[in-house]
């Protein structure tokens, strides 16, 4: 007959009788925060040792979008925040404190900021994907983001918060087959998102080939431009003939950000979506803010975005791209995104990978203004220029495009799928609640 388990209660709540609870303390090697490099963001190169901040750390997964280098010279200065594999990254201060991620080999060599603390377990105690694991269940992230609200006015957990964290310790067998677990459901997600990232790169050169290079089927199916297909003048040089100049406003039925009330966290209700959340061209369910129904009733639902509207951030990290599902609905908008709704001239799609075309890109971040944090407003957006094809044209790219976009929205699918089963089960396997056998 299979023997229960027991539990014993203690700081952390119930834990199986044979575990035991540590301080992270006595559990690591090194805890401690990144400096800002000498000369700050004029250090900053295209390639050398990486520099990681915390807009690189996620819950669960490191992001290269925005990732900056140094040299070897300064990087030697910082050689007493030099990484290591296995290295713990935890955010320390700031509107993304407390997300956590192991940093991936294949960004080493590399060094942290200020923003971002090294924790670097002792292996023979404490896993380090099971330590993640633990950081990042929703009661820890909760602990986390009220400690680091409970000094000043700016959030921050500090190297002493950090070191005093309790931690359930089972044997590092146990912690292994855990953190094995949760490490296939991960391995899963990240190749998806690989997947969708070349996928990207189809539907990006794609769109080029028809809207930037002129280079789409004429009558016979040869490339336009390259068959001398007939041209017009405009503003940005010659175009095709029917096309038209514009701007964006002539192919949208609206442009509006979120809301500017800061809404009260709380675990479920209905997702509030910022910047952070808008991932990989879809709207990501992980990293996520809830509002209470009344306060989604009283102030954010006259926000409400629609089934193929699309979302882009204007404030801070800017022009980064998802595209509303069914499935997302209802959630709440956050100032610093905004909802951009097609008309009639356009599709969803078309207007989704003009977004995402360099030449959009580029146009979008000349127009930025600079204060504390880079943002555009929504006057800025509606005014940036763009060329109008004819709608025959938009109807035969969506006819090509639909089965990128059908490939790409299906993983995202089964990305959110694997992350609700990845976060059903972790509270329940680092709590016990749920035994992983052992061999």
């Amino acid at each position: 007959m299979k023997q229960q388990t027991k539990f014993k209660e203690t700081e952390i709540g119930e834990i199986p009788e044979d575990w035991e609870i540590i301080t992270l303390k006595n559990a690591c090697q090194k805890i401690g925060s990144g400096i800002t490099p000498r000369g700050a963001e004029k250090v900053y190169k295209d390639k050398g040792v990486t520099l990681i901040r915390s807009q690189n750390v996620y819950n669960h997964f490191f992001s290269s979008s925005g990732l900056v280098f140094i040299d070897d010279t300064i990087a030697e200065e910082m050689k007493n925040v030099e990484l290591k594999e296995k290295d713990l990254l935890l955010n320390i201060t700031g509107d993304s404190v407390a997300r956590c991620c192991l940093v991936p080999k294949e960004y080493l060599p590399a060094r942290v900021n200020q923003h971002v603390s090294i924790i670097r377990t002792d292996h023979k105690i404490l896993n380090p994907k099971f330590l993640q694991s633990y950081l990042t269940s929703h009661k820890m992230q909760d602990f986390m983001l009220s400690l680091a609200q409970s000094g000043g006015t700016r959030n921050a957990l500090t190297k002493s918060m950090i070191e005093s964290f309790i931690i359930p310790k089972p044997n590092i067998d146990e912690q292994q087959a855990i953190a094995k677990i949760l490490s296939s459901l991960d391995a899963k997600i990240e190749l998806n998102q690989k997947m969708n990232k070349t996928l990207e790169v189809i539907g990006q050169a794609l769109f080029k080939h028809w809207f930037i290079d002129f280079e789409f089927p004429n009558e016979k199916g040869k490339p336009y431009k390259s068959s001398g297909g007939e041209k017009v003048d405009s503003e940005l040089g010659e175009i095709p003939l029917g096309w038209k100049l514009g701007r964006l406003g002539d192919i949208t039925s609206l442009i509006r950000d979120g809301t500017h009330n800061p809404p009260k966290r709380i675990l479920g209700g209905v997702p509030l979506i910022t910047g952070i959340n808008v991932k990989d061209n879809f709207v990501r369910h992980d990293n996520i803010t809830y509002i209470t129904e009344e306060n989604y009733m009283g102030i954010h639902k006259k926000y409400q975005p629609e089934e193929n509207d699309l979302l882009i951030t204007k404030i801070g990290t800017l022009g980064k791209v998802a595209i509303i599902r069914k499935n997302d609905l209802p959630i709440a908008i956050h100032c610093n995104v905004a909802i951009i709704r097609n008309n009639s001239n356009v599709s969803p799609q078309y207007l989704f990978w003009l977004f995402k075309s360099d030449i959009f890109q580029n146009q979008f971040h000349l127009k930025k203004k600079q204060t504390v944090q880079e943002f555009i407003n929504l006057e800025q957006l509606s005014e940036l220029d763009c060329i109008i094809p004819n709608k025959k044209m938009i109807s035969s790219f969506d006819l090509l495009i639909t089965p990128v976009f059908k490939k790409i929205s299906l993983n995202n699918l089964e990305i959110h799928g694997l992350i609700q089963i990845r976060d059903s089960l972790l509270p329940k396997l680092i709590s016990g609640k749920i035994r992983v056998k052992l061999k």
